[in-house]
């Protein structure tokens, strides 16, 4: 368990540090204003990022950084897996777990304890207290470090601002800012219904989706490592999402928004055809209800290990169920969020998928080109949507 201490920064004030406080020097931070939720691993941002903090690490410059915001941990992450000197600032942590935080932040971004350094400011340094709105962990790695390297700065925000009154800026890594688009997984796609001779269906479909977070069993390091290593796109999406489940033939069973503290897979009745029509932008969640990648499986199979129907309700309905009724319950909703259209079932626990004969599943993906990657991976069969398509045309 590691040791707190506090020390005094010249002009700025006091705060609690755990680690190698020797390291408050030639501090150098990367700059970013913050960017979509899914952004791609061949951004120009990401990969100006990674390469300028590998070159900053190898100058033997003391990176600052944080953590809770995808420019912050990449930078942490790319930092630490070079091998560099770490400040990072962790604001609103109370004293009382600041230690187990710290080694929570180092088993999960794989740093090493004698190169790193956490400050845990209670208020905004000193010089920058008029600036109420600036985030603490933000004033403080502008406040500590001895250059700034801004990279894709948003025009009107708190970083243009300290960009443009700092005398320590370094301005030649910066680009352009460019704000990425919201665009449905499903635009411009409809499809008929094929006749039932042409795709039969006895299924339920768990349908995968992008991810902002590392997957069950993954540290942030594996999670950030997946941009550097891939030359686009988003490393959690859907298809790699759905990747991974047939690599690891398992759903895994999840907690997130279901009552109670019981894990699920959640699926639908709905038919894949009918799916379109059903996609919504979830602003809360920052994300759509369904994308177009997933695995269908036998009903009979499902129900035989378990798998429901949900219990749809009103909330104050929900207080009368007990046992395992708790995990099965779903709100109905109201107006344009009327969850009784998505046909919900759910399983309890991870679903093996080694249980389920090739015959017992349809793996489905968006593009031709994924659909050859997953066949060559996948038990069971692969389609993807052109191939729907072309179904009903043949109808």
């Amino acid at each position: 368990m590691h040791n707190s201490d506090s020390i005094s920064i010249p002009e700025q004030g006091t705060v609690s540090v755990i680690g190698n406080p020797n390291l408050l020097e030639r501090t150098a931070a990367v700059l970013n204003s913050r960017h979509g939720k899914f952004p791609d691993a061949g951004a120009d941002w990401i990969r100006k990022t990674l390469h300028l903090v590998q070159g900053l690490v190898e100058s033997n410059a003391v990176i600052l950084s944080s953590v809770g915001m995808f420019t912050w941990e990449l930078v942490t992450w790319k930092a630490a897996a070079c091998g560099g000197k770490l400040i990072i600032i962790v604001p609103d942590v109370s004293q009382n777990n600041a230690a187990e935080v710290a080694s929570e932040i180092e088993r999960d971004f794989h740093l090493d304890a004698h190169k790193t350094l956490f400050v845990f400011p209670k208020d905004l340094p000193n010089f920058y207290k008029s600036v109420s709105d600036f985030p603490k962990r933000d004033a403080w790695i502008v406040a500590l470090a001895e250059t700034l390297y801004p990279v894709a700065i948003r025009s009107g925000g708190n970083l243009e601002m300290v960009i443009k009154t700092s005398r320590k800026v370094n301005e030649e890594n910066r680009i352009p800012y460019k704000k990425e688009t919201r665009r449905s997984p499903f635009s411009n796609l409809e499809i008929a219904n094929p006749r039932n001779n042409v795709l039969p269906w006895d299924s339920l479909t768990h349908w995968t989706r992008k991810t902002t977070t590392p997957w069950p069993g993954e540290t942030k390091a594996d999670f950030y490592a997946a941009f550097d290593k891939e030359e686009s796109g988003y490393p959690r999406s859907g298809f790699h999402t759905l990747k991974r489940i047939l690599k690891q033939r398992r759903l895994m069973a999840s907690n997130k928004l279901i009552r109670g503290d019981k894990g699920v897979v959640s699926l639908t009745e709905c038919l894949p055809w009918e799916l379109a029509k059903l996609v919504k932008w979830r602003p809360g969640l920052f994300r759509w209800t369904f994308e177009p990648y997933g695995i269908a499986l036998n009903q009979s199979k499902l129900e035989s290990l378990g798998a429901r129907r949900v219990i749809y309700g009103e909330d104050y309905q929900f207080r009368f169920l007990q046992g395992q009724d708790i995990s099965f319950f779903q709100s109905c909703g109201h107006g344009e969020n009327n969850w009784r259209e998505e046909k919900e079932w759910r399983h309890l626990g991870n679903i093996d998928l080694n249980q389920f004969q090739p015959e017992d599943a349809i793996v489905f993906v968006f593009t031709k080109e994924e659909a050859e990657i997953l066949r060559r991976e996948s038990p069971f069969q692969v389609m993807c949507w052109e191939d729907l398509k072309e179904s009903a045309r043949a109808c």
